[in-house]
């Protein structure tokens, strides 16, 4: 019987045949290239085919696959990073553009879940607001009696704090005087008052700079004036302690006015 043209091949091969490590180097490179491209051509002759086997195998071994792959990661992790690293350097546009997908595929469940957030804020400060209103005569008590035992401690935070913060220092000891008068209390701040009154000390009527302005009420608080802007101006420290707890009609009037 005949011999077929794929066993004189595979004869041949058979007897003729020297491994690749044993050829010299330009055979080898030659050798190696060509099964290479072999390799290739074979693999886009039949990629649909070997892609289907694939996805197959995967689906079939998930478990398998999936450990093997984790463990293979685990032992090339630096290698697997510098891979990534020197390919989005060689293809910034292509990082770009795969940025921008990912962005717009995630960005429904991205939005959602910052609603969500937003909203587990807004829950926890309402809970944080009614805990603290709660809790807030027994919190004032247990901080009154931390300064009676640490009075010189509190009075040097206190120090520290209003020269770090002189406005707000001001701001709070104006607020603290109102309440206790019982009075109507507004939060006013300095240097918005400073801004309105444009500099203008409200009873010399002289320029008057920032760090020299404080809280003047035109309607006294001994007279029940409230501590609101409507009632209230900027004044050189040395008019309002002359001025004390008098108003001038004047400055009643702008009241009305």
């Amino acid at each position: 019987m005949p011999m077929t043209r794929q066993e004189i091949q595979r004869r041949y091969h058979a007897k003729h045949y020297v491994p690749t490590h044993l050829l010299p180097p330009e055979q080898r490179e030659r050798r190696v290239a060509a099964q290479k491209e072999k390799a290739r051509a074979w693999y886009l002759a039949h990629k649909e085919e070997t892609c289907a086997k694939v996805r197959a195998y995967r689906q079939d071994h998930l478990d398998e696959v999936q450990a093997r792959e984790k463990a293979y990661k685990a032992a090339h992790k630096e290698e697997g990073y510098a891979r990534t690293r020197a390919w989005a350097l060689a293809h910034p546009e292509a990082v770009k553009v795969s940025k921008r997908r990912s962005q717009q595929a995630h960005l429904p469940a991205r939005n959602a879940q910052r609603r969500l957030h937003r909203q587990v804020d807004l829950d926890l400060r309402e809970r944080e607001r009614l805990y603290r209103a709660s809790t807030k005569p027994a919190a004032a008590a247990r901080m009154r009696e931390w300064r009676k035992r640490n009075l010189e401690h509190a009075r040097a935070n206190d120090a520290a704090w209003k020269k770090a913060h002189p406005l707000k220092g001001r701001e709070q000891c104006s607020q603290r005087r109102a309440r206790r008068r019982q009075v109507f209390v507004e939060k006013v701040e300095l240097l918005v008052l400073y801004e309105r009154d444009k500099g203008i000390c409200g009873i010399c009527k002289k320029k008057l700079p920032l760090a020299w302005a404080s809280f003047d009420h035109i309607l006294p608080l001994a007279q029940g004036g409230e501590h609101s802007y409507k009632n209230m101006q900027i004044a050189h420290l040395s008019c309002n302690s002359r001025k004390r707890d008098r108003a001038t009609i004047p400055q009643q009037l702008r009241l009305v006015g």
